[in-house]
């Protein structure tokens, strides 16, 4: 009888070890939380304020970017480039590039006592930054090396002896070129989400008065595919005024050109003030200017002669002051459909 007893007493007893063992390891995780949080709290407070503006906002800056100076101005609620004010600036991405130049915080105040400031890469800065704020201040920031330790960043600006530890990506944010800030202008073939099915007929034309309308089927899939090649994705100038057009890239409005008709469906408001869909009739013409040849390393055929050289052409298309670049073959292939002809349709007599 006392062996049964024991045996209904062991298993009580290693449930009583585990149940001590779990709350131990509960105790453990509690306190190490605690100890974390703590931790936390004690970085978020330990930051440094470096500069912050509570009703000021960031209205001009520059900065330097392999060997060229960038500036921008706030200009009418939106941003300019300086040196160009037509050139089109995506004006949302500048503003996130500033958004954090209101309120500057530091993870910590370098301690210079002692030190070499010129380790910190200071006085030959990676970023020299110029910012002018709406209340009329001005403030030069200098990005030194980053801390391979640590990856923050040496920073210092006018104004303050102090040198600072930030995060890197303060001044990653401003490594941006020129050409990565442009705002592609709207594309109406894609913003009106034409297809070929859309397109009721399509007329190209010649500076010489050669011209050809195309409207069956097959013809018009034909023509469209080649046309929506002629996208805005490599664009040449960004603006170019009537004379520019005609005598520097050969577009005028009685060159060569090729015309889509095609319907859009348009929302209308009726007098009782209900909105109804309908098709509108539209028209997109691209316009083509000079050929010219493309500056690249010269190739040998499997004969030994060399390549023909790769051969371009300016287009621009409505009224768009931007002018674009493709392959020749496109425009060969688009002006073939000059003498083009669509096949007859046979029906077979039972």
């Amino acid at each position: 009888m006392s062996r049964k007893k024991k045996n209904k007493i062991l298993p009580l007893a290693i449930m009583a070890a585990l149940l001590a063992v779990l709350i131990a390891g509960y105790a453990i995780i509690s306190v190490y939380n605690a100890k974390k949080a703590e931790e936390e709290a004690d970085t978020e407070t330990s930051t440094v304020e470096v500069l912050k503006k509570s009703s000021a906002i960031p209205i001009a800056f520059s900065y330097d970017v392999k060997g060229e100076t960038l500036a921008f101005s706030y200009d009418n609620e939106k941003w300019v480039y300086t040196e160009d004010a037509t050139f089109p600036i995506d004006s949302e991405a500048v503003t996130k590039m500033v958004v954090g130049l209101t309120d500057i915080k530091a993870v910590s105040k370098v301690n210079t006592e002692g030190a070499d400031v010129a380790e910190f890469g200071l006085e030959k800065p990676g970023l020299t930054l110029m910012v002018k704020y709406s209340d009329g201040t001005e403030y030069t920031f200098k990005f030194g090396i980053v801390n391979t330790y640590n990856g923050h960043q040496y920073m210092t600006y006018t104004g303050s002896e102090d040198i600072y530890m930030v995060e890197a990506s303060l001044a990653s944010g401003f490594n941006k070129e020129l050409k990565s800030l442009y705002e592609a202008e709207i594309w109406s073939l894609q913003n009106d989400a034409v297809t070929a099915e859309d397109v009721t007929s399509v007329v190209i034309e010649t500076a010489d008065g050669k011209t050809n309308t195309v409207e069956d089927e097959n013809g018009i899939e034909k023509l469209f595919e080649l046309v929506y090649k002629l996208n805005i994705s490599n664009w040449e100038d960004h603006y170019a005024d009537e004379a520019e057009m005609k005598d520097t890239y050969g577009i005028h409005p009685e060159g060569d050109r090729v015309t889509l008709n095609y319907t859009k469906e348009t929302t209308v408001s009726n007098e009782d003030g209900t909105k109804t869909t309908v098709n509108t009739p539209a028209v997109y013409t691209v316009y083509f200017g000079y050929e010219f040849e493309v500056e690249a390393e010269s190739e040998t055929t499997a004969e030994g002669e060399e390549s023909a050289p790769k051969m371009q052409f300016f287009y621009t298309f409505n009224d768009s002051t931007v002018v674009y670049s493709k392959d020749k073959d496109i425009s060969d292939d688009i002006f073939s459909y000059l003498t083009y002809v669509p096949k007859e349709e046979t029906t077979i007599e039972e």
